[in-house]
């Protein structure tokens, strides 16, 4: 398990590499549907995690602390105070939340060893 997770840092890291030196080199001359394709895109992942889950309190959390630092902040600066406060929320409900899905960290940290 751990070679896999090496090889996978390893090609994320040479991805990134190889994305920012050919990155300067390509340029794109229409991004005209790119806004979109992101907004489908995390709407697609929001809806199958919402499926997935079966109390959607995380997503909830997220839904309303975007919200309302959008309102707060503004469209410019709302996504750091977003992330910090989604982050902190989540961790403090972290044992309700894994208790709620049937997640037992300790029992499942102990299988894998």
């Amino acid at each position: 398990m751990l070679w896999l997770t090496w090889l996978n840092q390893f090609y994320w890291v040479l991805g990134a590499a190889i994305g920012a030196l050919l990155g300067q080199y390509i340029t794109f001359l229409d991004t005209h549907g790119l806004g979109f394709v992101m907004t489908a895109m995390f709407t697609v992942i929001f809806v199958d995690q919402w499926l997935k889950e079966k109390r959607h309190d995380a997503s909830l959390i997220g839904l309303v602390v975007a919200s309302v630092c959008l309102i707060v902040f503004g469209g410019q600066y709302f996504i750091i105070p977003s992330l910090l406060l989604m982050t902190g929320l989540v961790t403090l409900r972290r044992k309700s939340i894994e208790k709620d899905e049937g997640v037992d960290t300790y029992q499942n940290s102990q299988k894998g060893a």
